[in-house]
């Protein structure tokens, strides 16, 4: 489930990779930060909102959108991604949950 990509359990993955599919093509991804942001205002029932980047090959960029993301054990889910530019080794975008 959806709740289950919490803050928590998505920081024991930092450095692992995942899997975007977009059409035919499968890219791996590593994440590489999950951080919590700040919860000021947000409704005691939700979980706590946290950023998380992730980082794919330099080209081509994947343009800002849903795509499905698969967690390994955890499971595939659909998730908003925005490119946020390159580092030294790739492009990273970076997905908000509220």
């Amino acid at each position: 489930m959806m709740q289950d990509l919490t803050q928590k359990t998505l920081a024991k993955l930092v450095n692992e990779s995942v899997y975007l599919t977009d059409g035919e093509k499968r890219v791996e991804l590593q994440i590489v930060e999950c951080k919590p942001l700040n919860a000021k205002g947000q409704p005691q029932s939700q979980r706590e909102p946290f950023s998380l980047v992730l980082r794919g090959p330099r080209n081509p960029v994947l343009p800002q959108r849903m795509y499905p993301i698969d967690f390994g054990a955890l499971g595939a889910f659909d998730i908003f991604i925005v490119p946020i530019g390159p580092d030294e080794r790739g492009m990273r975008y970076e997905a908000i949950f509220n």
